[in-house]
């Protein structure tokens, strides 16, 4: 991921970074988004937990996560110092390692992030964030839906991959855990400042339990 790393450098230092993270969104939206976020993910986390999330950027939803300790992860190391609140660890990944001791964490989180990834890396990823995770810890990751519809939210977002549920399984192929899901839904917003509504389902939300 050497590439990806050097891109992200770069553009993690231009004067329109943040639209790198969530597109078309004014600087208020921006964060609001990230309370947003936040609350969907209330539901997985109590206050004893050591919370990660993977591809944090400058801790738009990380900053409101409330628990006893919490790590954010991203590969773009001028993000990381931009992250205001003191609570987050920051920590640059390495190629796809980080630096973590095994069976640490309760809670991984990962939203609009492997999506820019390209998809030779995720079994690595995926098998590092397993490796971390605590016994009976939980692994919640968004992907957007592959679909052969002529008019699709992302069917012109090059940039963005797309999954189809077999893509998923490969993905986590190999690992043992105690129970797996993945439910359809959609994040807290879309378009220009949140204006888009979705009339369908346009994530998967894959939910490991180890």
């Amino acid at each position: 991921m050497k590439k990806e790393q050097r891109n992200w450098a770069e553009i993690s230092t231009r004067e329109n970074s943040l639209e790198y993270i969530l597109p078309n969104r004014d600087y208020n939206k921006f964060w609001e988004e990230g309370v947003e976020q936040a609350i969907v993910l209330e539901r997985f986390i109590k206050p004893e937990f050591t919370v990660l999330e993977y591809g944090c950027g400058v801790g738009r939803i990380l900053t409101n996560i409330k628990c006893k300790k919490k790590y954010g992860v991203d590969i773009a190391k001028s993000y990381l110092d931009r992250i205001e609140d003191e609570d987050i660890i920051p920590l640059q990944t390495k190629q796809q390692s980080i630096e973590i001791k095994n069976e640490t964490v309760d809670f991984i989180y990962s939203i609009m992030v492997f999506q820019h990834i390209p998809m030779e890396y995720h079994k690595a990823i995926f098998s590092e964030l397993m490796r971390i995770l605590k016994p009976n810890g939980v692994i919640y990751i968004q992907f957007p839906i592959k679909t052969d519809k002529f008019f699709s939210y992302y069917k012109d977002t090059d940039f963005v991959n797309t999954y189809s549920i077999g893509d998923i399984y490969e993905i986590i192929h190999g690992h043992t855990f105690s129970e797996f899901e993945i439910e359809k839904g959609n994040l807290v917003a879309y378009g220009d400042n949140g204006s888009f509504k979705p009339e369908e389902d346009l994530e998967y939300f894959l939910k490991i339990t180890k």
